[in-house]
């Protein structure tokens, strides 16, 4: 016969409380990775600017078409490094 262990309230909220600690611990973790990873991409933003600059010069009066390309470029490259964020 198998006895069935006794959890006490306090064991029950101590258990509680060491995995929320973890949960919040690696969601810090993971903001910190990524707001300083975006804040590099966008440290590199006066470049993007000239070089969208002359993605809509040269987009031959097709404005939304190059619209359209400049933000998925950018909308991309902040993906990729909110995805590859704990990888650095």
């Amino acid at each position: 016969m198998e006895h069935a262990a006794i959890v006490t309230p306090g064991r029950r909220i101590a258990a509680w409380s060491l995995d929320f600690g973890v949960v919040v611990l690696l969601t810090a973790a993971l903001g910190w990775l990524t707001r300083y990873r975006i804040g590099d991409y966008l440290s590199d933003w006066p470049p993007l600017g000239a070089g969208s600059a002359w993605e809509l010069m040269g987009s031959a009066g097709d404005v939304a078409a190059a619209e359209v390309e400049i933000g998925s470029g950018v909308v991309g490259e902040l993906m990729s490094l909110v995805r590859n964020a704990p990888s650095r």
